[in-house]
């Protein structure tokens, strides 16, 4: 936790900030959750020990008590699981004033919205939200991309750039997905996804009309060209 000290110099105060966690923490996501006026974080993390903990590591929340002093609430929360994630992005997907969190897992651990309740707590819509997700979670961004005042949403799979590449590096994993169809949880395909918000609390996946499915995108390109 590099704090700037104003006169170019950055101090490492991760302890005293209370966020000095050891573990398989792969990327911070800033945001004042709870409207309090500071901002709170959560740390995400992936696999630490596949031996011990093959599904991964819970994810934790931090809340900024002020300035620079966090307290975990990642039980109190309500946040669960163990994640395998490779992003975490702070999207108000209701529009609601309060900052929902999508966390893009990767391989078969399924991806996570959660919702804020407004209270401290929230709880994993996913399946109420988005009709399906990429399968290898990996990089994600929002963005407004038919000017309709509404944040949409991209998560990138890590699918190969070519569909020969696709077929063959992909076939196992493929395999596993066609073979383990469940509708009683969101689908996981393997390929981009793009939400498009419709401003009704759920998303329309449109990646292919977009031409961003990722068969002839490698993550990279997706995120570049959603960008543009």
């Amino acid at each position: 936790m590099w704090v700037n000290q104003g006169n170019g110099i950055f101090t490492e105060s991760a302890e005293q900030a209370g966020l000095a966690l050891t573990d398989a923490s792969g990327m911070a996501a800033f945001a004042d959750y709870d409207r309090d006026g500071w901002l709170d974080v959560l740390v995400q993390t992936n696999l630490f020990n596949a031996s011990t903990a093959p599904r991964g590591q819970p994810d934790r929340l931090y809340r900024n008590r002020g300035g620079a002093s966090f307290e975990e609430v990642t039980v109190q929360s309500g946040i669960t699981g163990e994640t395998q994630g490779h992003s975490a992005t702070w999207w108000d997907y209701d529009e609601d004033g309060w900052p929902d969190l999508y966390v893009a897992n990767d391989f078969s651990m399924p991806d996570q919205l959660w919702h804020n309740r407004g209270d401290g707590t929230v709880e994993n819509r996913l399946e109420t939200v988005v009709p399906h997700t990429p399968f290898s979670a990996m990089g994600a961004d929002l963005g407004d991309i038919n000017n309709d005042g509404r944040m949409d949403f991209l998560v990138a799979d890590m699918a190969a750039p070519t569909p020969v590449k696709d077929q063959r590096g992909m076939a196992d994993s493929r395999a596993k997905v066609d073979s383990a169809v469940d509708f009683e949880t969101t689908p996981q395909y393997i390929r981009n996804a793009l939400y498009l918000n419709t401003g009704t609390g759920r998303m329309a996946e449109v990646a292919m009309l977009r031409r961003l499915d990722c068969d002839r995108l490698d993550m990279g390109a997706a995120l570049g060209r959603f960008g543009q």
